[in-house]
């Protein structure tokens, strides 16, 4: 069981395939140094290396990806780093799900609502090695201080692999994946060592925290300005027209909706996505420039983010495009914003 879900973790997620991979190494580490006090090769060292074998063997179809995508991260990528933005955008996601411009909570609540677990967390260790220093005691600490080790070592092993390609992979969101293992570490804590009145208390206050968090992320998701960009395409597409966007993403949430439209993706920054973009619709198409609508007939539909790039680029490089009516949305679902462009390519009907 643990070898199958090992595995899947590796190929759900780069930082999951990290904290797997800690994760067998401690393991292997432990078994090694029991059967060397055991002076045999033991059981669960022979069961492990076997689990180890099939995991290995079963990611190497992954490798090649893996590494593909590596050489496409070194080239360019989104994911920017501030200082102290970065640091204090990675804590408090931990405890809120706050990320950029979507919060759920104050930046500063949730920073001081983390601080006081943080706090909480380093006391009762602090207390538990002052009260006893039995072996059974540090043994009940372990599993939590290895969960919690091993969370420590992902942000450090991510930290590392930013250095050596030259350019961040450190997002708080990727996180989430080995969130269970921050989780376990609170929980098992406050389990052996908590003091009762403090636990509820501060129980009480994460439950205090979830119920504001989703409650404003119900009406984040299901505010009626979310259905705006929705309602202007419906009422306003036509059978024929096309949709093109950028890498900003805003038309993809808009081509889902029409899957029996054509799509064109103009990907500027070259991610070489175009495989998995298929999935945002079945007539998608990857362009890595836009020549192919100098000779184009017919309306296009123009999505963007938070600008009219692509539109200006367009009318400014093709005589056969016309304008025919811009349009602005802002969602309160992660403060998206539409930019739609209806152009003409060709003579208008």
């Amino acid at each position: 069981m643990f070898a199958i879900f090992s595995l899947a973790s590796a190929y759900s997620h780069y930082y999951a395939l990290v904290a797997a991979g800690i994760i067998n190494l401690l393991l292997l580490i432990s078994l090694v140094i029991d059967a060397k006090e055991k002076k045999q090769f033991t059981c669960g060292l022979k069961a492990f290396i076997l689990s180890a074998v099939v995991q290995i063997v079963l990611y190497i179809p992954w490798i090649m990806y893996l590494l593909l995508q590596v050489s496409q991260v070194s080239n360019g990528f989104w994911i920017g780093i501030s200082f102290p933005g970065t640091i204090i955008e990675f804590f408090t996601f931990q405890f809120t799900g706050n990320l950029g411009d979507t919060t759920y909570v104050s930046n500063i609540l949730a920073g001081i609502f983390g601080i006081i677990i943080c706090v909480y967390m380093i006391y009762l260790y602090a207390k538990n090695k002052k009260e006893s220093n039995e072996e059974n005691k540090k043994k009940e600490r372990n599993p939590a201080l290895l969960a919690i080790g091993v969370y420590g070592l992902v942000i450090l092993a991510v930290c590392l692999a930013s250095l050596i390609i030259w350019r961040p992979v450190i997002y708080a969101r990727y996180m989430l994946c080995v969130t269970g293992l921050f989780l376990f570490f609170l929980a098992d804590t406050m389990a052996k060592m908590g003091n009762k009145k403090w636990n509820i208390l501060i129980g009480t206050l994460c439950i205090a925290i979830s119920i504001v968090i989703m409650i404003n992320l119900v009406q984040s998701n299901y505010d009626v300005s979310n259905q705006a960009p929705l309602e202007y395409i419906k009422e306003n597409i036509q059978e024929g027209d096309v949709i093109l966007n950028g890498n900003e993403g805003s038309g993809f949430v808009i081509g889902a909706n029409y899957p029996e439209h054509t799509h064109y993706f103009w990907d500027q920054a070259v991610w070489n996505v175009e495989e998995a973009y298929k999935a945002f619709g079945t007539d998608m198409h990857t362009v890595y420039n836009l020549d192919d609508f100098k000779d184009f007939t017919g309306r296009v539909w123009i999505i963007n983010a938070n600008n009219y790039a692509i539109c200006d680029y367009v009318l400014e490089n093709f005589e056969n495009a016309e304008l025919l009516e811009k349009k602005e949305f802002k969602t309160k679902y992660k403060k998206f914003e539409y930019t739609f462009a209806l152009v003409q390519f060709g003579d208008v009907p």
